[in-house]
């Protein structure tokens, strides 16, 4: 055994990431890469069967979690009371980056193949100190972003943990390190909050506090306060974070609500509208047929054949 590597034996619990997935055996190796701070790299397998999605919650930590997909899936956030964000794809060869300074939670809807990574802030700030990376304060959220990079960093892991064995190779150092850097050149939070987009701490309490006011009377006062920022930099600050404006985006969260009651075949159009948070059926009707070129009426039936 060496002090560097390992596979599950003296693995630290805050990297241990396959017990959150329900794969206590999950291959998994961790490495000091600099100096003291800790990085470790899981391989998950978690299969998913058709109509039982399947919970995952990670715990606070003073750290990132990356998710690197090697097959397609889907998958949603969730909400503190539990609630659903919109159901995505993700797709092979993207990622997903998450501050867990709050902690996170998704639903599985399909079976998940993917690399997780575990990356502290102590270690990143270790990497920019000792490399040419800059110096960033944070890392921003990222949903299903691709990156070649990251990706065949990620596919040169893949022999390590195939092992199921003590790794003594100086692989995962340099891979960690290459890792960390190419994170902080390209997704480096080094701008001021307030000319940049939203940390993920603000950007799941706005939305959260967003989603669960379907009338949209939520008061711009209590948005604001949510994020932690002025009025004056709110919206552009939503919309750099999520690449569109706030009614956009609600519109869109009301959409994929809508088709889920939809699928159900248990209530009216009428009452769909109303559980979805449109103003009235007509909008319903409009802004459903906008964003997915179909009626209500035509998705459905298409849905149910």
């Amino acid at each position: 055994m060496t002090k560097e590597t390992n596979v599950h034996q003296d693995l630290p619990q805050e990297l241990s990431l396959g017990r959150f997935f329900g794969l206590a055996d999950a291959p998994c190796l961790h490495t000091r890469p600099v100096r003291d701070a800790l990085f470790g790299v899981t391989y998950l397998d978690c299969r998913v069967e058709a109509h039982s999605p399947r919970v995952v919650t990670l715990p606070k930590q003073d750290c990132f979690f990356l998710m690197l997909y090697l097959e397609d899936t889907r998958h949603c956030d969730l909400m503190d009371d539990g609630c659903e964000h919109p159901l995505r794809t993700y797709r092979k060869g993207s990622m997903c980056l998450v501050d867990l300074a709050e902690g996170a939670s998704i639903r599985l809807y399909e079976t998940l193949q993917s690399l997780a990574f575990i990356i502290p802030r102590a270690l990143l700030a270790e990497v920019s100190e000792f490399s040419s990376a800059p110096a960033a304060r944070s890392l921003r959220c990222l949903r299903g972003t691709p990156d070649d990079v990251v990706f065949s960093l990620g596919k040169v892991l893949l022999p390590l943990l195939d092992q199921q064995q003590f790794a003594p190779s100086p692989v995962l150092g340099h891979v960690a390190v290459a890792i960390c850097a190419h994170l902080l050149h390209r997704h480096g939070d080094i701008k001021d909050p307030q000319e940049s987009g939203f940390s993920e701490f603000q950007e799941k309490k706005t939305t959260d506090l967003w989603i669960k006011d379907f009338d949209n009377n939520t008061e711009l006062d209590a948005m604001t306060h949510a994020a932690g920022l002025p009025i004056a930099h709110f919206s552009k600050a939503f919309q750099l974070a999520k690449g569109q404006t706030l009614q956009a985006w609600l519109i869109l969260y009301r959409v994929a609500l809508a088709k889920r009651y939809l699928a159900e075949h248990e209530h009216s159009f009428h009452e769909i509208a109303s559980l979805s948070g449109f103003r009235d059926p007509a909008h319903f009707f409009d802004d459903f047929t906008t964003v997915t070129g179909l009626s209500p009426e035509v998705w459905r039936k298409r849905w149910l054949n």
